[in-house]
């Protein structure tokens, strides 16, 4: 079994780790835990997950060619636009808004799919 000592806010910790093993400290409720976590996953994705994988690599890839084409990219330039005075307007009960008209459109596409 592997101990280490950490400095404060732990004396020590102990447990199996192996070498690709990696340590990840994380704050919840004001408690800090450290957790142990195998990195790569290389185990199989699940088919579920590998939709939302491909519908996100989609989207980006459209998005890429929206904001290279001056046509495209006006018009949703109009609609982020659009977006951003509702959003700015009923902040309670409009759904956060998106930043950048990248992640729009990113966002609006994926969504569009479901």
């Amino acid at each position: 079994m592997a101990r280490t000592t950490l400095s404060h806010p732990f004396d020590s910790m102990s447990g199996k780790l192996a070498s690709t093993d990696k340590i990840v400290m994380r704050t919840r409720n004001g408690r800090t835990h450290a957790y142990t976590i195998k990195h790569p996953y290389k185990g199989p994705v699940a088919p579920e997950r590998q939709r939302t994988i491909t519908a996100f690599a989609d989207a980006v890839n459209q998005t890429t060619v929206i904001l290279n084409t001056p046509e495209l990219r006006t018009e949703w330039e109009e609609k982020f636009a659009a977006y951003r005075k509702k959003a700015d307007r009923y902040p309670n009960s409009y759904p956060k808004p998106y930043t950048t008209l990248r992640g729009f459109i990113i966002g609006s596409l994926i969504h569009s799919t479901k």
